[in-house]
């Protein structure tokens, strides 16, 4: 086959006669593309993994809740699952982000 010339580009009848230094740039653009996306991915991930001050306990000291606050906190909703479900106030206090979940 004949090589086809274009002004602005080349087309090669097998992949073996594409010059080295082109191969280089396509697979070095291909890793840089890769290494990119790594480094968004990461970030985007790391962002979300990590805790953020606007969680249930972003007003507290301690990011962790104590074993007494736990207990007295899983008091709390099995007496709002005792009850009627549907009572307005068992059903703030079983919905997280509420003034109950702190």
């Amino acid at each position: 086959m004949n090589q086809q010339e274009n002004g602005q580009f080349r087309v090669y009848p097998t992949a073996a006669d594409v010059p080295r230094y082109q191969r280089a740039w396509v697979w070095g653009l291909a890793a840089l593309g890769i290494l990119i996306c790594g480094i968004l991915a990461g970030g985007l991930l790391g962002a979300t993994l990590t805790p953020s001050a606007t969680g249930p306990y972003a007003g507290s000291v301690a990011m962790h809740p104590t074993a007494t606050q736990l207990r007295a906190r899983i008091e709390q909703l099995e007496q709002a699952l005792r009850g009627d479900p549907c009572d307005p106030v068992n059903l703030r206090m079983l919905q997280p982000g509420t003034e109950y979940w702190r």
